[in-house]
């Protein structure tokens, strides 16, 4: 998990400083929204000795409503106390709309036993946003699937975001 961590960790610092040498000439446009989304069974879930909940390769999947408006697919390795609820997780997202995509990475950071979230990521363009880099500054909200709820939209979340663009205004 440690290589996992990592290796997110350095993905993140290669999209930091593409960002920052686009961002002295890329036009920068601010996004918000919210997604409410379902996970899907995960790849593989256990609670330790500890009472630490371990899943790895879970996924979910939702709408994206906001200054874009699409459908959000992600993955979710992570660990979690279930005493406390303090823990960290990461993996992949895609964003996809009638334009193209962004995908990347996210990392975020949970902080009590309501299963509060508090993270970043960073994703590249693809079809009309091809160049663009889509900076998460930050997303919070609520993942109830960690406490062992089993019904559907049981991730929320709000964010703040930008997209930096070398070539023009966004197609949305």
């Amino acid at each position: 998990m440690k290589k996992a961590v990592l290796a997110s960790i350095m993905v993140l610092l290669v999209f930091s400083v593409i960002t920052q040498v686009m961002a002295s000439t890329a036009t920068v446009y601010p996004i918000t929204g919210s997604y409410v989304g379902s996970a899907l069974p995960a790849g593989h879930s256990l609670v330790n000795k500890g009472n630490v909940l371990i899943v790895t390769g879970a996924q979910g999947y939702g709408p994206v409503v906001g200054t874009l408006t699409g459908t959000m697919w992600f993955t979710l390795t992570g660990a979690i106390d279930l005493k406390t609820g303090v823990g960290s997780m990461h993996g992949k997202w895609m964003f996809i709309d009638n334009y193209g995509t962004f995908e990347g990475s996210w990392r975020a950071d949970n902080h009590d036993v309501i299963y509060y979230e508090d993270g970043t990521g960073m994703g590249k363009g693809t079809g009309a946003y091809e160049g663009m880099v889509y900076r998460v500054e930050r997303f919070w909200g609520y993942n109830l699937y960690l406490g062992g709820y089993v019904g559907p939209d049981g991730v929320q979340f709000e964010f703040e975001a930008t997209i930096l663009s070398p070539h023009g205004v966004p197609p949305y």
